[in-house]
């Protein structure tokens, strides 16, 4: 979910609140789904090396990048 934080200020207040609260909503989607998958190779016995770049990819999301 790409939707441009710059522009948030040519919407009215409640469009602005509700997008923000989409972007939200889609950030903690795709976090879940790293988390999960980042664990799972952990379970799987998996060397961080392997899920290095899934973690890296987590710091991103929450982030917000």
């Amino acid at each position: 979910m790409a939707q441009a934080v710059a522009y948030l200020g040519l919407l009215d207040r409640a469009r602005a609140v509700e997008m923000l609260r989409r972007r939200a909503a889609g950030v903690r989607e795709v976090v879940a789904g790293i988390e999960a998958g980042v664990a799972g190779a952990a379970d799987a016995g998996l060397p961080e090396l392997y899920v290095v770049e899934g973690g890296y990819a987590l710091a991103l999301r929450r982030a917000g990048r």
